[in-house]
């Protein structure tokens, strides 16, 4: 997989609003930070870091198209991701998840801060990215 930045304009509208309802967040931003993961220049996945003044980031959304799930795209691309907020000085990164992506983060360094029914509250602390 070949990880690139996106600019907002570079994400799909199918993307932003599957199945005739918003899927997903992806803030229209300065200081978002837009990364798309293309197998044979298909993008297959993507995720949105938004990197505040105080050092610490949050995670917005992250997708992987139906069909290229469960293919460890998506574990490659946050990985990418927080190596980029890592050389931009975040010290912290806040995040919500569902249960399909929960495992990866966990896998990747963060903790559970809180939960609801359906949402899991996540975040990495610096020196766990």
């Amino acid at each position: 997989m070949v990880i690139k930045p996106l600019k907002f304009k570079d994400i799909p509208d199918a993307i932003i609003s599957e199945d005739e309802k918003i899927r997903l967040i992806f803030p229209e931003k300065d200081n978002a930070n837009y990364f798309g993961g293309f197998i044979d220049d298909d993008l297959v996945c993507l995720t949105c870091l938004v990197i505040n003044k105080n050092r610490t980031g949050s995670i917005k959304s992250n997708y992987t198209i139906p069909e290229h799930r469960k293919k460890g795209y998506f574990a490659e691309l946050n990985r990418h991701c927080l190596k980029y907020a890592k050389e931009q000085g975040v010290e912290r990164i806040l995040l919500n998840c569902l249960e399909d992506s929960k495992g990866v983060h966990l896998k990747q360094g963060a903790r559970i801060w809180k939960t609801t029914k359906t949402i899991y509250w996540m975040i990495y602390d610096e020196g766990t990215f």
